[in-house]
């Protein structure tokens, strides 16, 4: 007895495993396929934009590319943000890999922004960290207009002195407010920070608009503008010439040095 219930327990699994692979010989499964598109990448060399309260309209550009120089073809961009406006198709002619492409925005006074642009999954190489790019665009939230000139120079390091731009601030509450358009960058061609300064309705000296009591920064050092705790060494003047004259101390790391200084006077525009 015990025979034939063994014998009849090993024909059912024998069954069961015939059965088992009939059924599975049914299905067969394909290893995915890559998309089979225009691989599309994008770059840029600049990723974050600062406007300045005037621009309403604001512009930048980023290149478009795909590996293959055969044959032509037209792809599709997206943007994440209904605030920034990109070309909807860009065509490559035979030939070609790379289209430079200009984007458009219109963000408000004081507004900041991150957006990502990208082909679509069809045309955008899927596989690669390039497939999209993701640019910051911040506006002013003052106007700055473009009200005369000045000469500008530097006793600090060696009196070099250079023409620059005068700029006005227009807005609620900065009444008087002015800047010198990259001065260092005038004279020296290093440095890159505007100056700027407060008067009052005559144009005397009021007050020097700083970052962290930061003036601008050259050659390693800020320029360090603190009159409330270091008065002796820093001062906003005009003299009786009409040049306006700034004393300030250096900062390097966490030490202070004296020896800050520089001048100005309006050549063209002067509102007083």
């Amino acid at each position: 007895m015990n025979n034939i219930v063994k014998k009849n327990y090993l024909l059912l699994i024998a069954m069961a495993v015939i059965t088992l692979a009939s059924c599975t010989d049914k299905y067969s499964y394909d290893a995915a396929q890559p998309l089979d598109n225009a691989k599309i990448t994008l770059e840029a060399e600049q990723t974050s934009y600062y406007f300045e309260g005037a621009q309403e309209q604001q512009e930048f550009s980023f290149n478009v590319n795909r590996p293959s120089e055969t044959g032509s073809v037209t792809i599709s961009l997206v943007c994440d943000n209904d605030k920034v406006k990109v070309p909807e198709t860009v065509t490559f002619n035979d030939g070609e890999t790379t289209k430079t492409v200009t984007a458009t925005s219109a963000i408000a006074k004081g507004e900041k922004v991150t957006v990502s642009i990208s082909a679509i999954d069809t045309d955008a190489n899927i596989y690669s960290e390039a497939q999209y790019i993701v640019i910051t665009l911040e506006r002013d939230k003052y106007a700055w207009i473009t009200c005369g000139k000045a000469i500008f120079v530097d006793y600090t390091f060696d009196g070099a002195t250079g023409e620059v731009e005068v700029q006005r601030c227009e807005g609620e509450g900065v009444e008087n407010t002015y800047k010198l358009v990259n001065p260092y960058y005038a004279v020296y061609e290093e440095g890159i920070g505007d100056i700027k300064f407060k008067l009052d309705d005559t144009g005397k000296p009021v007050d020097m608009v700083t970052e962290n009591n930061v003036i601008v920064s050259l050659f390693g050092y800020d320029f360090y503008f603190d009159p409330v705790s270091f008065g002796a060494y820093c001062n906003f003047e005009k003299d009786q010439d009409g040049v306006y004259w700034v004393s300030c101390l250096l900062k390097q790391g966490s030490s202070l040095y004296t020896g800050g200084s520089f001048g100005f006077m309006w050549t063209e525009g002067y509102p007083y």
